[in-house]
């Protein structure tokens, strides 16, 4: 698995043969803004798109931004609902360590009603990766 971006707070590995993209989060998210986090989504979603992925894996376990309702609802209006016109099949998370910000996750991608990928939680990456897989 390569490297393909890297920022202050993620970085997003590719493995071309499995289609798999996951997207790691840094512990710095603790500092972002709701501007800096859309980009970082935004970024995700672009190369989702750009490498027509089939799975994908939102390493969470160092995200550290609790989002508002305000945040979530602008969140997934303006860059969640774009994973719906993907080649994504399946989203995989693992799992914050604050709960806190894995509350908002959960509902971020909860209030994503139309989904055509199907997504689930796991404590660590190598069931995530798993789960992908099968």
């Amino acid at each position: 698995m390569e490297t393909i971006a890297e920022t202050p707070y993620q970085f997003l590995r590719y493995d071309e043969e499995k289609s798999l993209l996951v997207l790691v989060w840094k512990a710095e998210t603790e500092h972002i803004d709701e501007e800096g986090l859309m980009r970082e989504i935004g970024l995700f979603i672009q190369e989702l798109k750009r490498l027509n992925v089939r799975y994908a894996i939102g390493d969470d376990r160092n995200f550290m931004y609790s989002l508002t309702p305000e945040v979530q609802e602008q969140v997934n209006q303006g860059q969640i609902a774009n994973l719906n016109h993907t080649t994504l099949r399946k989203l995989a998370h693992v799992m914050s360590t604050e709960m806190m910000a894995q509350m908002s996750i959960e509902q971020l991608f909860e209030e994503n009603v139309s989904k055509t990928y199907h997504d689930n939680y796991f404590d660590t990456l190598e069931e995530a990766i798993a789960w992908c897989m099968a």
